[in-house]
């Protein structure tokens, strides 16, 4: 058996009108290169793989 402890029901209470005002509007500025995205990476050629390792090889 659980002791039940005496709460009063709530009663209904006027609230205050809430006070609204429009929100400014804002337009962010940012500059035509901040839109601009670098392109991906590509993948090396093989004729480039190849000469790198030429040139690797002929340095050690």
């Amino acid at each position: 058996m659980s002791a039940r402890r005496y709460s009063p029901r709530p009663q209904a209470r006027p609230t205050e009108p809430a006070i609204q005002s429009e929100a400014p509007v804002v337009s962010p500025r940012t500059s035509p290169l901040a839109w601009m995205i670098a392109p991906a990476a590509r993948k090396a050629a093989p004729e480039v793989i190849a000469l790198i390792m030429r040139i690797g090889a002929a340095r050690t």
